[in-house]
């Protein structure tokens, strides 16, 4: 008995483990986020965009299309002609 629940304490630790460093990774992304959106707005204008989509935010905003519209957005262009307007 005492085999079997270290083994489940031990299986919910790794789970909280791998819980933890995915909000690390997060937590990581949202400060280059954010450091990123700093510069962007620094440079304005289609600059800006550009700075903004370059880092890979196209990426996240693509996701985030793709689950909110149940859509896949594989053209970044879209995001460059909306920015640009």
């Amino acid at each position: 008995m005492k085999i079997s629940s270290r083994l489940t304490g031990c299986v919910e630790w790794q789970k909280v483990k791998q819980e933890e460093l995915k909000l690390q990774k997060i937590e990581e992304a949202k400060e280059r986020f954010e450091k990123l959106k700093r510069e962007a707005c620094d440079l304005g204008g289609k600059e800006g965009v550009e700075k903004l989509l370059s880092g890979g935010i196209a990426d996240i905003l693509a996701s985030h299309l793709d689950v909110k519209g149940k859509a896949s957005v594989t053209d970044h262009a879209i995001f460059r002609s909306h920015a640009a307007r």
